[in-house]
């Protein structure tokens, strides 16, 4: 009896092991390396108001491929853009550009005297709500189907800069 709970055990051991196995080659990537859509450098700055623009998302979206490439701006309003890793680029092709730089309200929040007979801790917890961030740039540039911000990547890696100046 006891060698049996020993087999009983062993197996279900392997076959947990052999599921896990099973589990973790699953979660490799779809696509091999080599596969990937090429991409080329791509570099720009971002002004509003003749002014730089930092910290905006600065969104590519290929028009031909599904697939989409993005950055960050620096201080300076200067990007690189990003698709499979850092600074690597965007695929070749038409390009719908969005731009965004949400700027969240500052909190309401207020010092509450606890021995207070009005203290009411859900009405502060109410108060203190922050408001949703709010784009400090035109609404239009952060959506793909209102900005006017287009540009074509080439094959060539030869892409010029792309000065994007926002307006009103």
């Amino acid at each position: 009896m006891e060698r049996l709970r020993g087999i009983v055990r062993n197996n279900i051991f392997t076959i947990g092991l052999v599921l896990a196995s099973l589990v973790l080659v699953g979660c490799g990537g779809s696509e091999p390396v080599g596969k990937r859509e090429p991409v080329y450098p791509v570099s720009g700055t971002v002004t509003y108001k003749g002014q730089p623009v930092a910290d905006a998302d600065v969104t590519f979206l290929c028009q031909e491929k599904n697939m989409s490439s993005f950055a960050r701006t620096d201080a300076k309003g200067k990007f690189k853009l990003t698709s499979y890793a850092s600074f690597d680029g965007a695929p070749a092709g038409k390009q719908t550009i969005t731009v965004s730089k949400l700027a969240s309200a500052k909190s309401t929040t207020k010092e509450v005297d606890l021995n207070d007979p009005t203290y009411d801790p859900l009405k502060l917890v109410e108060d203190a709500k922050a408001p949703p961030p709010k784009n400090s740039i035109p609404e239009k540039y952060a959506d793909a189907k209102t900005t006017d911000l287009f540009a074509t990547v080439t094959a060539d890696s030869q892409t010029p800069e792309v000065n994007l100046i926002l307006q009103d």
